[in-house]
């Protein structure tokens, strides 16, 4: 399947998904258990996508444990029994059905993985294009390689968890203490599809 033809079928599956859960309603029993299978049945189809993506996030921390979230919040329970049947328990199934759905939406957009930025983010302060200090803006790093400012910001997450980095309370990320590389440039990130 194409990227475009996924990418709209993850479209229809959001918008449908949508759609039927505007009519769920507390009472009865039996139109909540209804509202479980909707989320259960909008999510199942593309856990195989999401596991794939969570696999391809393997040199990235952040996004690893993010996919792995994603998956775990909309994932029907193994024994096949409901912990909660609460309408609060429902909307908030809905609410993960819905980042999840988006979250593979997201990824299907071009550019640069997580992973990808985070080396390219790594590569540009060793090579002194960010002084220590600096703050260094999501938005600049998204247009440098042409990606969404959500993967950035992981990215960034990532670099910051690396130790060699911090992030600031503003969540952009301050440089410390890094001896420059020799190179002048650093090599801009390779745009997966």
């Amino acid at each position: 399947m194409t990227t475009t033809k996924r990418a709209a079928e993850l479209r229809r599956a959001l918008r449908s998904f949508n759609s039927e859960c505007w009519s769920f309603d507390a009472e009865p029993t039996v139109r909540l258990l209804r509202g479980y299978e909707v989320a259960w049945n909008a999510a199942l189809p593309w856990l195989p996508l999401a596991q794939q993506r969570l696999g391809e996030a393997a040199g990235s921390p952040s996004e690893r444990a993010r996919w792995q979230e994603l998956i775990d919040k909309v994932r029907p329970p193994k024994s096949g029994r409901l912990k909660g049947t609460s309408y609060a328990d429902l909307v908030s199934l809905c609410a993960a059905v819905r980042a999840f759905l988006n979250a593979l939406l997201d990824a299907e957009r071009p550019g640069p993985t997580v992973a990808e930025i985070a080396e390219y983010v790594r590569r540009a302060v060793r090579a002194g294009h960010f002084l220590p200090g600096e703050p260094i803006h999501v938005g600049q790093i998204a247009e440098e390689v042409g990606s969404p400012p959500d993967r950035v910001r992981r990215a960034l997450q990532d670099v910051g968890d690396s130790g060699a980095n911090t992030l600031t309370a503003a969540g952009q990320l301050a440089s410390v203490s890094v001896r420059p590389m020799q190179t002048a440039t650093a090599p801009r990130p390779t745009s997966t599809p």
